[in-house]
């Protein structure tokens, strides 16, 4: 027993370790597709396919890597991706046979191994830095216990690369400047270099390593000619590394780099999202947009330990030599020095925090300075006090964290949770997607299921299925909807009060967390059709009117159509069999989704001579709806002209029931 407890500092680390990473290999593949997946995967097969074409003469290509367009061609010819590579180039040993949904899997892995080694060197990090392996451990604990940022370290290849190396590189820049070598200074460049091909803001940490060389010198600690040489070291290293890992730069190294500079300083993605109840434009955020993220995502007890921490940490530098003293005013720097970068250019900020994830790490470091007093302090029932307040918040947000997997990056702090639904984007990932095509794929055992997803391209999201559930699955462009899509997946992020209806459809299921709605399935409901000539007594048009007949018969195969590019006098008028109570119309157009009216007038009547528009509600290029109207006639008519397609129907229902006789 005394063996075990000697050897505490060991077997407790290695046991939490083990448990995470055993964790990590059961859960990694719970995690659907996000949005950017497929994205990252095409810029990185587009820069390997550059780098076998410039670097190694390669000519003939797999047709995966074939159908990509050369890389200065390509639009996001900047992103680094030198950390994505190692995947793409498993496949290409594969020659490219491994099935979408492994290539989406081993990604996923590959991101959660990059963070996991990371928090290995943080351990060690804060286990020096505090000279107590507790310290480094709670560090670990309270970085893994950090809903948003764990549940991203399974598929966002972007920001939860660049955290790990953010850690790897600023564990490298503790080793410099505690011994400034020529080996330290080449492994501090080579991981500072794969830092910034990832992002640009990675050389904030290269560039305190400057500094600190200045300041030495300054003090006397080192001489003129030293402090020249091994900034030259890191500098050339750095300059040389980063070109070499960002092939569009080949050519032209300076000039690529001013370009990366600039367009990533402000850039130009032009979207809005909920913020405080408000579509805000992410080109024009407000001031507190960064600081008031991080403020509602965090678990409560670590924002006081930060809070905390910071006094704490500047007391502490009276006490700590020149190094530490340099080292814990460079990881302040880190945390607050982006927020103020982004406020003061007014930064194009979206998604949340996501793009600051890597200001997390100071965050906790700073954390950390408050439990290094606390357990540094002779006063038992303080530590007492601290030790189960800190249990309760993990086991708390532990729970959450089991509760709502694999939900986690919607958590927001109890403090705001009730509220956050209506105020604050959602799952912006769009990765509860996953779940509503496992419901659809799991209750309708048919081939051939059309499905819209009008808040994103529905493609993506099918790589987290076997290829048979694929291929049961083709997909609706968004808002051109036509009879044979059954189901609609929406996703409620930027919805204001949480709530979503579409006329003709029943919602059948929901994927929900802290009582909200992350998205819902919506099937279509087949209620109040009036199909064909059971409700018909006469329609007449002003164009084609021997195939009139077409559109009423329940054959989608025939149709009407103007044969010729649309014009405003076009017109259908429809005289019922009944007087009806109508409250929508469906138009169901040609097959290509192009030949439908792009602006339809519905108008209803009593006798066919006094005319009323019907007030449209929601409606998507096919299905309209309206208030209650009680009518005998409906004109459907093409209010403007169209000079490019004509305009084809292939059958109208109307949906309404035979209203009651009058006493």
């Amino acid at each position: 027993m005394s063996k075990i407890k000697n050897n505490q500092h060991i077997i407790i680390p290695l046991v939490v370790f083990l448990i995470i990473f055993l964790v990590g290999l059961v859960i990694f593949d719970d995690y659907g597709i996000s949005v950017d997946e497929m994205a990252e995967r095409k810029t990185s097969l587009i820069t390997f396919k550059y780098i076998l074409t410039n670097a190694f003469g390669v000519e003939e290509f797999h047709e995966v890597l074939e159908v990509e367009p050369d890389l200065k061609a390509f639009k996001d010819q900047f992103y680094g991706v030198a950390l994505q590579l190692p995947t793409i180039f498993i496949e290409y040993l594969s020659g490219f046979t491994m099935d979408i949904r492994t290539v989406t899997k081993m990604r996923h892995l590959w991101v959660f191994t990059n963070f996991y080694l990371s928090l290995i060197a943080f351990f060690f990090l804060l286990k020096k830095r505090f000279e107590n392996w507790k310290i480094g451990l709670i560090g670990v604990i309270i970085l893994v216990f950090s809903p948003r940022i764990f549940a991203d370290s399974f598929y966002n290849i972007k920001d939860l690369l660049f955290l790990p190396w953010f850690i790897f590189a600023v564990f490298s820049f503790y080793r410099f400047i505690n011994n400034p070598n020529i080996l330290n200074a080449l492994f501090f460049s080579i991981v500072s270099a794969l830092l910034i091909n990832t992002r640009i803001v990675g050389a904030i940490v290269p560039g305190f390593a400057g500094i600190y060389l200045i300041v030495k010198w300054i003090r006397h600690d080192i001489s003129f000619k030293r402090m020249i040489s091994i900034s030259a070291l890191i500098i050339l290293s750095i300059g040389c590394l980063w070109t070499l890992f960002l092939p569009t730069s080949w050519d032209n190294p300076l000039e690529t780099f001013k370009l990366t500079l600039s367009i990533f300083s402000k850039y130009s993605l032009k979207i809005t999202e909920l913020y405080f109840g408000k579509l805000v434009p992410s080109q024009n955020v407000p001031w507190h947009y960064v600081p008031v993220w991080i403020s509602i995502t965090t678990p409560i007890f670590y924002q006081l330990l930060f809070v905390i921490g910071n006094f704490c940490l500047f007391r502490n530098l009276k006490k700590s030599d020149f190094e530490n003293q340099f080292f814990d005013i460079s990881m302040v720097s880190f945390f607050f020095l982006p927020i103020i970068t982004a406020i003061v250019l007014n930064s194009t900020i979206y998604n949340g925090w996501r793009h600051f994830y890597f200001i997390y790490f100071p965050f906790v470091y700073i954390a950390c300075f408050t439990v290094y007093s606390i357990l540094s302090s002779e006063k038992l029932k303080f530590k007492k006090v601290f030790s189960i307040t800190a249990i309760l918040s993990l086991i708390f947000t532990g729970q959450w964290m089991i509760k709502n997997h694999p939900y986690q990056m919607v958590y927001f702090q109890p403090l705001v949770r009730k509220s956050a639904a209506g105020n604050f984007s959602l799952d912006y990932w769009h990765l509860s997607t996953n779940e509503c095509l496992q419901f659809i794929l799991t209750s309708d055992k048919s081939q051939g299921i059309q499905i819209a997803y009008p808040t994103a391209g529905l493609p993506s999201f099918l790589h987290s299925f076997v290829k048979e559930d694929r291929n049961r699955i083709t997909d609706a462009p968004p808002n051109s909807w036509v009879n044979t899509v059954k189901y609609i997946i929406y996703n409620y992020t930027n919805n204001f009060d949480n709530e979503m209806e579409f006329p003709f459809y029943d919602r059948i299921y929901n994927v929900e967390t802290d009582d909200f709605k992350l998205a819902s399935v919506f099937e279509r409901s087949h209620r109040d059709e009036l199909w064909g000539n059971d409700y018909l007594s006469e329609v007449t048009t002003n164009i084609s009117s021997d195939e009139i007949a077409n559109a009423f018969d329940g054959d989608f195969s025939t149709g009407w159509t103007t044969s010729q590019p649309q014009n405003s006098e076009d017109f259908i008028e429809i005289e019922l069999s009944n007087t009806y109570n109508i409250y929508g119309v469906s138009v169901y157009s040609d097959t290509n989704l192009k030949q439908f009216p792009r602006s339809l007038e519905i108008s209803t009547s009593m006798d066919g001579v006094i005319w009323e528009a019907a007030k449209l509600g929601y409606h998507t290029n096919w299905d309209y709806s309206f208030e209650n109207e009680t009518a005998k006639f409906i004109r459907l008519r093409n209010a403007e002209s169209f000079n490019k397609e004509n305009w084809t129907v292939n059958e109208i229902v109307i949906f309404g029931q035979v209203a009651p006789e009058k006493n």
